[in-house]
């Protein structure tokens, strides 16, 4: 034995405790995911209670394609959020304080998993203009020059995107 009281470890021993921390790690790992598990199957349950009661309610095509909208935008709120791909921009205009300037193709690449046969992508940016959470000029997408670069950008409101709750709704 060394004098100080430390004690070397054979190499057995050090495998030994290498593959009781990576068991620990594979367990609390499995833990986790049951967990997780558990949460999932709570709130796929939720939903089929919620959609059962929306069959029941008798609510009409409409109302379900408004309601397939609505939680598709704040999905897609949330998504721009947390992605934060907003073009930094150096002239203070009223448009800079309201709105905030996102790339076309980045706008796009996003937008894309939140339509479908239902919802076009067409229809659904038209629905978030009515709502007031774009901008929009007949339709027309903006062009603005960035780092001294011509850029096609959509205008999002930043108070769309920075209301209490969207941060945590996911699709």
């Amino acid at each position: 034995m060394e004098p100080n009281g430390a004690r070397i470890m054979s190499s057995e021993e050090l495998e030994i405790a290498r593959l009781k921390a990576k068991a620990n790690k594979l367990i609390d790992v499995n833990q986790q995911l049951v967990r997780e598990k558990a949460q999932l199957q709570e709130t796929i349950q939720r939903l089929q209670r919620f959609s059962n009661a929306e069959k029941e309610s008798g609510a009409s095509e409409e109302d379900e394609l408004t309601f397939i909208y609505i939680t598709r935008i704040l999905a897609f709120l949330a998504e721009l959020q947390k992605s934060a791909l907003w073009l930094d921009y150096k002239n203070n205009t009223a448009n800079t304080k309201e709105y905030y300037r996102v790339d076309k193709r980045d706008f796009e690449n996003i937008l894309a998993a939140y339509t479908d046969d239902k919802v076009t992508a067409r229809n659904f940016i038209r629905y978030m203009v009515c709502l007031g959470i774009m901008k929009s000029n007949d339709k027309e997408i903006f062009s603005v020059i960035v780092n001294g670069k011509s850029r096609r950008v959509y205008m999002i409101r930043k108070t769309a995107v920075d209301l209490p709750g969207v941060e945590k709704y996911e699709r």
